[in-house]
């Protein structure tokens, strides 16, 4: 039986239902009347929040509820999504707009999984307060390979088991907080010594111990029922010459048929060097939507967006993506929207009490931390 938001499904035209398909990056610090119009155009699931929109947290606060406020009053009444990397440590896009926490290899190297939780639901709250729902982060990588330039002390650790552990109670706070999580970069990001925002990257592990490694987290994170599952650029080659985010055998044959996942599957930008080298902004989302893909993201332009979108308008018209097809993946992005965690009434009523508890308890947490990491003092970063 379907939910009163899948039934909205009925009502959305083709164009509105594609735009569901995309989410593009939010532009200045303030609701512009360019941006309106172009939001009215071309409705997207949602936008990425970072660094140029980002002031202080009741500025963000305003500019998310002025673009859903906008979507509103163009009659698509649909939740927006949000979506931010702040993962904290070396990724910290918010700056001191946020209580400042420890990366993932820090908290791995505590062994505190509960530590891992407490964090997770303050930084949920505090990303909650400012409109954003979903978070994408942290990792679930492996930092497997020590010359990555891209994971490194991102990961919590080396261990599958132990990274399975902390990203899921990790998940369990940030919903806790209010808001959903990603498990990235899928399937594993952890064992390459290059960087897909430059170029391709390319794991030569065997499919026994991708097995034994970087499949672990992913599946655990799975079968826990997690919100969202990012999709990386690597060319897994145990699985597929392509990268993974425009690889069938990767999407709908690992992750979903294999791993049994069918919640939201969104890409990782794709405005990435590793696939716009290859394939320009309207084809690597067609590619990506085929694979089995659901949301696609693209940050580096509206250009690039509306490309993506008319493209994709172009390839139901001319019969390379169906309706049918499309309507499969707006399923899941509905569910999604629905199910989004709303901040608990009770436990919003604490944030005062808890925001003096982590302030408190912060020298103790680095200390922690320290004790734990002596021989690696970038774990502190």
């Amino acid at each position: 039986m379907l939910s009163q938001m899948e039934e909205r499904l009925t009502s959305l035209s083709l164009e509105q239902k594609i735009g569901q398909l995309l989410v593009g990056q939010a532009e200045g610090t303030a609701l512009s009347e360019s941006f309106r119009r172009f939001i009215e155009r071309v409705p997207l699931a949602g936008y990425r929040i970072n660094g140029p929109n980002i002031e202080h947290p009741a500025q963000v606060k305003k500019l998310t509820s002025d673009i859903q406020q906008a979507y509103t009053a163009s009659g698509l009444d649909l939740p927006v999504i949000f979506a931010c990397d702040q993962e904290g440590g070396v990724l910290s896009v918010f700056g001191d707009c946020v209580t400042e926490f420890p990366g993932s290899m820090a908290l791995g190297a505590t062994g505190s999984v509960e530590l891992t939780e407490l964090q997770a639901q303050q930084v949920g709250w505090e990303l909650a307060e400012m409109g954003i729902n979903h978070l994408l982060a942290p990792v679930a990588d492996l930092n497997l390979e020590k010359t990555n330039p891209v994971i490194g002390v991102r990961a919590f650790g080396d261990d599958p088991v132990q990274v399975a552990s902390h990203y899921f109670h990790f998940s369990l706070g940030a919903n806790r907080g209010g808001v959903a999580v990603c498990a990235k970069h899928f399937p594993g990001h952890g064992n390459t010594a290059a960087d897909t925002h430059v170029g391709l990257a390319v794991n030569h592990a065997t499919e026994e111990v991708l097995r034994q490694t970087e499949y672990v987290p992913f599946k655990k994170l799975v079968d826990g029922g997690i919100d969202s599952v990012m999709v990386s650029h690597v060319v897994c080659s145990a699985c597929s010459s392509l990268p993974a985010s425009l690889s069938e055998e990767v999407i709908s044959g690992l992750l979903r048929r294999e791993m049994g996942y069918d919640g939201l599957v969104i890409s990782d930008d794709l405005a990435m060097g590793a696939v716009r080298n290859l394939y320009s902004a309207g084809e690597a989302v067609l590619r990506f939507i085929l694979a089995g893909g659901d949301i696609a993201f693209i940050h580096d332009s509206r250009d690039s967006v509306e490309e993506a979108f008319y493209r994709l308008v172009q390839a139901v018209e001319q019969g390379e993506l169906t309706e049918e097809r499309i309507d499969t993946s707006l399923k899941r992005i509905l569910r999604f929207k629905q199910k989004s965690p709303p901040t608990n009434r009770a436990e919003s009523c604490r944030q005062s009490a808890a925001r003096s508890w982590f302030a408190r308890s912060r020298s103790s947490l680095l200390h922690l931390c320290a004790t734990r990491a002596t021989s690696c003092p970038c774990l502190l970063t």
